[in-house]
């Protein structure tokens, strides 16, 4: 068996981030995320994110002329999904934290005197 060459190393870990950017994508698209869930995908994005940057500038250092430009469209494909996940994520935590349910207060009950029509009383 041929062993497996630095740049099908990283093509292989390039793979991994992106199915691991659409696990994320999947779960941050669920709408019964609490504020603690948004969060810490938004930390997994942001993690993510660096591991795929740092697997593309390997790519980069390794690949052949004719590969720059593909690798250089899949960064630029990359990075606008990373951008528009932590947006989405981070509009969804805003909307989260402002609607924060308000716990109902239990009022004493009143006594009323009651009415007899009697201008008197």
């Amino acid at each position: 068996m041929p062993s497996i060459s630095e740049y099908e190393k990283l093509c292989r870990r390039r793979t991994t981030y992106k199915n691991s950017l659409s696990t994320l994508m999947a779960k941050a698209a669920v709408a019964e995320n609490t504020v603690q869930k948004i969060k810490l995908l938004l930390t997994k994005t942001n993690e993510l994110f660096k591991e795929a940057t740092r697997v593309l500038s390997e790519m980069n250092q390794c690949a052949r002329e004719d590969e720059l430009d593909f690798i250089q469209a899949d960064y630029e494909e990359v990075e606008k999904k990373f951008e528009d996940l932590q947006e989405k994520l981070t509009i969804k935590l805003d909307t989260a934290c402002a609607s924060t349910p308000v716990q109902e207060v239990k009022l004493p009950k009143l006594s009323l005197p009651d009415f007899t029509e009697k201008p008197e009383e």
